[in-house]
This record gives C-alpha cells, sequence and structure tokens, in this order.
C-alpha cells in the first residue's frame, strides 16, 4: 500500500490545507479499510486463485468484471505512470550532481531498471518491501525529530481556499490495496481466518505513517511544498538529507512498481489466460507511452487515478458484496460489513469519483 501516495500526499494537504486533508484522508482510510475487509471476505468465500477481476466475475457477470477491469487496469496503470515521474525526480535528486542529465532521461532510466527488476519476480519484491517497511518507520521518525524545530504553526490551516477537491483523489490513491487481498490469503494458508485482522492492522499504520509524515512536511514547508515532497525541504534540512531521503524514496517507489506490475501481470495470466511475454509487454508499454506523450504532473495523474479508477472498482466490490450475501457459496458464513456500511461506502466512492472528475 505504501509508495507513491506517501510521497504525494504533503503536497495535496499544502494546497488544500492541512483540516480538509485531514479530513480526506479519514474518509479514505475508512472506505479503504471497509472495501478490504470486503474483498477479504469475498476472497476468503470463493474458492480458487482468481484475483480482483476473476472474483469480480463469480459475484458480478460480464458486466461487473467489464468496469473492474476498467478500475484496475486504469488504477494500476495510472500508478505505474505516477511511479515513473516520481521515481525519476527522486533518481534526479540524488544523481543529477554527478551524472547532470535531464529530468526526462532519469524518469526513462527509472523505467527501465523497473522493467528489468520485473524478471525478478515478486519474491525478489517481497524481500525488499520486508526490509523497507523498517526503512519508513524509522524514516519517518529522524523526519519528525528533524522537522520539529522548523515547525511552522501558520501553516496548519483547515483550509486555503484553493485545490479543496486535490486531497481526496490523492488519499483513496495512497489507500490503495485491492491486489494485495489475494496474494494475503494465499500467503496465510492455513491462518487466512487472520485476514481480515492483518488487513486492519496494515491498514491503520497505514494511516498513522500517512498523518505524521504529510504534518511533518507541511509544518515546515506549508504552501512551497514540493509535488515529490522531498526537494521542498532543501532548503531547512540541506542538499544531504534531500539526497539520502530521496535515495529511500527511490528504492520505495522501484519496489512498488514492479509489485504493482506484477499484480497486473498475474490478473492478465490468471483471469484471462495471456500468454507470459504478451502480458508483460503491455503492462510495461501502458505506462511507458503515457509518460512519452507528455504526462507530466505528479499530483493531477494520482488525483484522477485514485478518484475515478480506484472510486470504480470500490463500488464494483461493494456491488460484488451485496450479491455474494446470496451466493450458494457462502454456507451461513457470516459477512463482517453490515448493509448501511457498505452502501455509506458505496456513497464514498462515487463522491470520490465526482470530485476527480
Amino acid at each position: 500500500m505504501v509508495g507513491v501516495g506517501l510521497f504525494t500526499l504533503p503536497f495535496a494537504l499544502s494546497q488544500a490545507g492541512v483540516g480538509l486533508g485531514l479530513i480526506a484522508i479519514i474518509l479514505a482510510a475508512l472506505a479503504s479499510l471497509v472495501s478490504l475487509l470486503m474483498f477479504g471476505d469475498i476472497a476468503l468465500a470463493l474458492k480458487g486463485h482468481h484475483r480482483f477481476v476473476g472474483l469480480m466475475r463469480e459475484l458480478t457477470g460480464p458486466v461487473g468484471q467489464f468496469f473492474a477491469a476498467i478500475g484496475l487496469f486504469g488504477g494500476i496503470f495510472g500508478a505505474l505512470t505516477a511511479y515513473v515521474l516520481i521515481g525519476g525526480n527522486f533518481a534526479y535528486n540524488v544523481f543529477a550532481g554527478a551524472v547532470p542529465m535531464s529530468l526526462f532521461a532519469y524518469r526513462l532510466i527509472f523505467f527501465v531498471l523497473a522493467a528489468i527488476l520485473m524478471l525478478g519476480g515478486s519474491l525478489t519484491v517481497a524481500r525488499c518491501q520486508k526490509y523497507l517497511i523498517l526503512v519508513y518507520g524509522l524514516g519517518t521518525i529522524i523526519l519528525v525529530i528533524l522537522t520539529a524545530p522548523h515547525l511552522n504553526l501558520a501553516h496548519f490551516v483547515f483550509a486555503t481556499g484553493h485545490s479543496w477537491t486535490l486531497p481526496f483523489g490523492a488519499a483513496l490513491f495512497a489507500f490503495t490495496g485491492f491486489a494485495a487481498i489475494p496474494e494475503m490469503r494465499d500467503t496465510l494458508g492455513k491462518y487466512r481466518t487472520q485476514l481480515p485482522r492483518a488487513i486492519t492492522t496494515g491498514l491503520v499504520l497505514v494511516a498513522v505513517l500517512y498523518i505524521i509524515f504529510g504534518l511533518a512536511i507541511v509544518g515546515v514547508t506549508g504552501l512551497s511544498t514540493s509535488p515529490d515532497t522531498l526537494r521542498g525541504l532543501q532548503d531547512t534540512l540541506g542538499p544531504l538529507f534531500v539526497g539520502l531521503a530521496s535515495l529511500i524514496g527511490l528504492a520505495t517507489v522501484l519496489t512498488a512498481f514492479v509489485s504493482q506490475a506484477l499484480v497486473l501481470q498475474k490478473t492478465l495470466l490468471s483471469d484471462y489466460r495471456w500468454r507470459y511475454f504478451i502480458s508483460l509487454t503491455l503492462v510495461l508499454a501502458v505506462p511507458l507511452v503515457l509518460f512519452l506523450l507528455g504526462a507530466a504532473d505528479i499530483t493531477r495523474v494520482i488525483s484522477l487515478t485514485g478518484g475515478v479508477f480506484v472510486g470504480l472498482a470500490g463500488l464494483v466490490l461493494t456491488i460484488a458484496y451485496a450479491n455474494l450475501r446470496r451466493h450458494p457459496a457462502l454456507n451461513k458464513r457470516h459477512l463482517l460489513i453490515p448493509r448501511w456500511l457498505t452502501l455509506l461506502t458505496a456513497g464514498i466512492f462515487i463522491l470520490n469519483i465526482i470530485l476527480a472528475l
């Protein structure tokens, strides 16, 4: 779940206002928690090893499958494009002093490196992310300590009066985790009944990380917060800190790119029966083409992706969950989420789609 969203939320908070930003984060966290618990129920109730699109097909038919595919594919392709943009920024922050090249060149190099790492598979990514989780926590603690003397309470305004819709799509993007649920179910094995607890614990920790990180950054840089968060800290904490933080960010975004790309490829392999090389080519070609066609605004890419595509996937999921109540596979199994909460979550997703558009 933690990836490029961690580094773009502070900019969204600074532009809209800390108060509106926190409301967006809390709403997105609640909607994501409910939707992930619903998907966990679906993944446990239905047999087989289908991914998101395949499970949605079983419960909503071909129409639901179509919109689920649009939501999932659009969301991941948007995320991969954002990873290329911000990953290139981080690489530029770290290496431009020693190897002077354009930002465009660094973004292209990032994409090539990510494509090569994809060949290592999900096990390589999992090994890297296991240690990066520790780095996230320690890095946030160090950041809070270093920024504490420079905090300016005047930056903590409820609303700035402009860009007020920006945090909603960005926050929903930052909490996206649909694709991880089938992987978690398979990994837990005989302990799969612990899936709801794992989902809840993970999301709460991520929400706390986002809020602390966002407040620490905005408290220092205010409206001067940069779209990639870190460059705006250079005047306050110095180029050495920004370089080290960018190196961590580069590793974070690189593994996030590979893990998301692998999720999409596994969907094509499992749910659509595509061949390995064709699926790999499509997954890598789309973000590259979008980047070459001129996608350059990180925040707009993330806001649109989170608001429209993630919102659409979440909306299909709420319909699938309602259908699960009548599915013969349920076998009197108790569902975690009541009907009223399912409807409320669907309303949040619809609101995010409208705001993003």
